[in-house]
């Protein structure tokens, strides 16, 4: 048994070694086959490759085919013409038809019979009218910056740049202090989720609050403060440290910025579009 911290510095001498099985536990540590790490992994060698992840893909295919690159190297097409094929979400049915027989899945609902089912609500938030005049200047000057990025330099080329435009009337969507820091007006996304999460705080419940934008100021607001703690994206295991060892101290309001995170009465994920 080893790290992965280890093995990237023990690789040379595990790599002379013959194993029966070599096991990942949270395997989504190399999903960037880039990185030193998922070089290590790959050059044990082992009768049977077994990979245990609750995320083998996060943020595109390629993390994907890093992780079958480890169990079943050769399998999948190389890197390059693999994401040309289903890096952008195309032919996704046939990549699955392709991976499941080496897929083992199995539900918390499967193991834990005695929870209850999950409910899911989705609530519409309509933009505050500052907040509308706000992403409708955003999206005036974006909109012709971006088809001069098209016309000059193409989708290919101006990829970053059309992003980033995206990004910002997304990050607008949620709350305009988010590329506008100093916007002191109202968001209507978090005017809604304070009048969801204040009932429930004092009811005694527990909420874990996500946000693709680690910045969103979603631990309360100048009025109606919600008690809690705020941990970015990178800090979800410290959040979960945290309660796992203060049991006894309730934190009412958790908020993060991926989605990983502790035992809770309620969660809350926020969608900008």
């Amino acid at each position: 048994m080893t790290s992965y911290p280890l093995i990237r510095r023990d690789a040379p001498l595990l790599s002379g070694v013959s194993f029966r099985f070599a096991i990942l536990d949270e395997a989504q540590q190399i999903k960037n086959s880039a990185s030193v790490g998922a070089h290590a992994v790959k050059q044990l060698s082992a009768e049977t490759r077994i990979a245990l992840t609750g995320t083998p893909m996060e943020n595109h295919a390629g993390e994907l085919w890093s992780i079958f690159d480890f169990i079943l190297p050769g399998y999948l097409p190389r890197a390059s013409a693999f994401m040309r094929r289903y890096g952008e979400g195309e032919n996704s049915d046939e990549l699955m038809r392709r991976i499941r027989p080496f897929l083992m899945r199995r539900l918390k609902k499967d193991v834990l019979t005695e929870l209850p089912d999950k409910l899911e609500v989705t609530l519409m938030a309509e933009m505050s009218p500052e907040q509308r005049r706000v992403y409708q200047a955003g999206l005036l000057r974006r909109r012709d910056y971006v088809k001069q990025i098209l016309n000059t330099r193409g989708m290919a080329k101006g990829r970053a740049e059309v992003l980033s435009a995206i990004t910002e009337l997304r990050q607008i969507c949620c709350h305009p202090v988010l590329c506008l820091p100093d916007y002191t007006g109202t968001s209507g996304k978090l005017e809604m989720l304070v009048d969801v999460l204040l009932p429930a705080l004092q009811n005694g419940r527990r909420a874990l609050v996500f946000s693709q934008f680690t910045r969103m100021p979603v631990a309360g607001r100048r009025k109606e403060p919600v008690p809690g703690r705020r941990y970015p994206g990178g800090r979800a295991r410290e959040a979960v440290r945290y309660l796992q060892f203060r049991p006894r101290q309730r934190v009412p309001a958790l908020a993060q910025g991926r989605r990983h995170g502790p035992e809770s009465d309620r969660r809350g994920h926020g969608h900008p579009l």
